[in-house]
C-alpha cells in the first residue's frame, strides 16, 4: 500500500502506524501488529490483516493513523468487501486475540506501576528545581549587596588615597 499526501508520496521515517477497521457488524478492530512500513521516503507500507478485522462478511471501512513526536493524522478511509466464507462460523480460531487482550492487561497494569513512578519523579524534579530557583534568587540579592559593599569599597579606597597624597605632600 502506498500512502500520500497532498499527491505526494507520505514520507514515513520516524512514524508509527496504526490500522483501524469498521466492520459491517459495527465492531472496532484496532491493528498495531503486522503493519511494516517496507519503503518509508515511498510511503509504501505492507499490512497483514488480522483475522478480527475481516470476520464479519460485508463492507470493512478502514483508516490508518500515522504518528510521530509531531502530531497525528488519517488517511481518507478505504473500504474492501469481505465475501461469506465457505467454512462454518466455528472455523475462526481467535485464541491469538484473547491472548494478545492478556498482554495488554499486563502492559496495561505495568503502564499504571511506572506513571505512578514518574509522578514521583516528576514530583521530585519540580521540587528540586523550584530549590535551585529559590536559591539563584538569594545568589543574585548576595551578588546585588557585594556589589554595592565593593563600591564603597572603592570609594574608600580613593578617599584613602587622596587623604595618604595630601599627607605626603
Amino acid at each position: 500500500m502506498e500512502i500520500t499526501e497532498a499527491g505526494e508520496k507520505k514520507d514515513l521515517s520516524s512514524q508509527q502506524v496504526k490500522l483501524f477497521a469498521r466492520k459491517s457488524d459495527g465492531k472496532i478492530v484496532e491493528q498495531t501488529t503486522g503493519i511494516s512500513i517496507t519503503n518509508a521516503t515511498n510511503g509504501q507500507v505492507t499490512i497483514d490483516l488480522l483475522n478480527a478485522a475481516v470476520q464479519v462478511p460485508g463492507y470493512v471501512y478502514f483508516e490508518l493513523e500515522i504518528s510521530d513526536d509531531g502530531g497525528t493524522i488519517s488517511t481518507a478511509n478505504f473500504i474492501y468487501k469481505v465475501i461469506s466464507k465457505v467454512g462454518s462460523d466455528e472455523a475462526i480460531e481467535s485464541t491469538n486475540e484473547v491472548a494478545t487482550l492478556k498482554k495488554i492487561e499486563e502492559y496495561v497494569a505495568q503502564a499504571k506501576v511506572e506513571l505512578q513512578n514518574f509522578k514521583k519523579l516528576q514530583t521530585s524534579m519540580l521540587e528540586t528545581n523550584n530549590s535551585i530557583n529559590s536559591q539563584e534568587a538569594l545568589r543574585v540579592e548576595a551578588e546585588s549587596l557585594r556589589v554595592v559593599s565593593e563600591e564603597g569599597r572603592v570609594a574608600a579606597e580613593t578617599k584613602r588615597e587622596e587623604a595618604f597624597k595630601k599627607f605626603e605632600g
